[in-house]
């Protein structure tokens, strides 16, 4: 048992470490380079499981999953490199296999310490507040009117600080919980992304569940409309403020913005890619290959380029990104995969609707239409917080059920846990 507490431990370590360092995705070697601090944190987590957590036990369909998954991208890769002369990105292949094996090893380590990853989420939010405070010192003495917060785009910022948000608000519940959550949302949209706005509904529904009948909603409800009436007043001073009202108040405004124009396109273009022939219809390009296809597939690129003129240099460098992460799985993997994947998310989503857990079905749905036009795939907290939300989900659902338990067992003329105390218990676990 001592092995197994030292192990967890150094697990929960990088459990912490994790989330404490999530949104410091600048690279160590510039804007150009893709390793930053961020990536530590998955791969230490996955070598510290593989070396220590031996009662971690890894299911056959999974490792399955892995293989399949690894084995149809291996096929794409040597169908291109002998058809076109593509070489194979190993390094994307390389990249995906850790975050895959990370968030199945995390969520297998949240089921098994259920209390000690709880406190680990919450304490590396917590540490990753004087993170955020640095690089937003870093922007300011540099002279942004938007802040990145560390990462290397300000709109993957932005979905950092939305879901550790809903973590704090949903699953956390204390009272700094939630005062740290409304100051992590309201940082978001210093990023001057429109992605906080898909977090929003999400959001709202976690906190009004959060309060309970009584006072706090009350209270709740009174700081909305008195924080909707600052807006309606003083809606001219908020704008110049948060810009990204700007961007949001007028339609004419957001249509013609070149970066959304640009990522119409390059999704436009992706299934340009997807329909060119029947091989890259049903085994894929391979990961991280949408460059060399935007290059050499009969497709036009003469309209990006009149758009977006950075998107055509970059593919000829093999890095021009997409910018959709729906539509990057679309073209990259074969059908088999696809399919797996499809089948995944509507089963995670139908059990959403079947529990009524309408907070979650709002964060997945955000989470989806914001990254229809971004790469969140490509980044760490991608799938740190997509294995996260599955545990704390499962976590909370698990809680409840032992609660109910007590409730059931509990000898007569004994007192039963009433609401309030069973919510007191659950607390107390976490």
């Amino acid at each position: 048992m001592g092995t197994r507490r030292q192990a967890l431990s150094v697990m929960g370590l990088f459990v912490t470490l994790n989330f404490a360092t999530v949104s410091v995705g600048v690279s160590f070697s510039g804007g150009e380079g893709k390793f930053s601090l961020s990536n530590f944190g998955p791969v230490l987590f996955v070598a510290a499981a593989l070396l220590l957590a031996r009662d971690l036990k890894v299911p056959r369909t999974v490792v399955l999953s892995l293989l399949v998954f690894n084995v149809c991208a291996l096929g794409s890769y040597f169908f291109f490199l002998t058809t076109l002369g593509w070489s194979p990105n190993f390094v994307v292949l390389a990249f995906q296999n850790v975050e895959l094996a990370f968030a199945w090893l995390l969520f297998a380590f949240a089921i098994s310490r259920r209390q000690e990853f709880v406190s680990c989420v919450r304490l590396g939010i917590y540490l990753s507040l004087p993170v955020l405070a640095y690089f937003v010192a870093q922007d300011i003495a540099q002279g942004r009117l938007s802040f990145y917060f560390g990462m290397d785009d300000k709109s993957h910022a932005s979905v950092i600080l939305c879901c550790e948000s809903f973590i704090l608000i949903r699953y956390l519940r204390k009272p700094s919980d939630h005062i740290v959550a409304l100051t992590l949302y309201v940082l978001s949209f210093l990023t001057v992304s429109r992605l906080p706005v898909f977090f929003a509904p999400a959001l709202f529904l976690a906190g009004f569940q959060a309060t309970g009948p009584g006072l706090a909603r009350q209270i709740l409800i009174l700081a909305i409309g008195l924080i909707l009436f600052v807006l309606m007043l003083n809606g001219e001073i908020i704008i110049k403020t948060f810009v990204v009202f700007d961007r949001l108040s007028s339609v004419a405004a957001v249509a013609g913005e070149g970066s959304t124009s640009a990522h119409l396109l390059l999704i436009k273009k992706a299934c340009e890619i997807k329909l060119a022939n029947a091989v890259s219809f049903f085994i894929g390009i391979g990961p991280g290959n949408f460059s060399k296809a935007l290059i050499d597939f009969p497709v036009s690129i003469f309209d990006i380029n009149a758009v977006d003129p950075s998107v055509v240099p970059y593919a000829l460098e093999g890095r021009a990104p997409l910018h959709s992460t729906p539509f990057s799985f679309l073209i990259d993997y074969n059908f088999i995969v696809l399919a797996g994947l499809g089948v995944t998310l509507c089963k995670g989503l139908s059990k959403l609707v079947t529990k009524a857990l309408w907070p979650e079905l709002l964060i997945a749905i955000g989470f989806i239409g914001a990254s229809t036009f971004y790469s969140f795939h490509n980044k760490p907290y991608f799938f740190l917080f997509v294995a996260s939300f599955i545990a704390l989900i499962t976590v909370s659902q698990k809680t409840s059920s032992a609660v109910k338990e007590q409730q059931m067992s509990a000898p007569r003329g004994q007192p039963q846990l009433g609401p309030s105390s069973a919510g007191k218990l659950e607390v107390a676990r976490r």
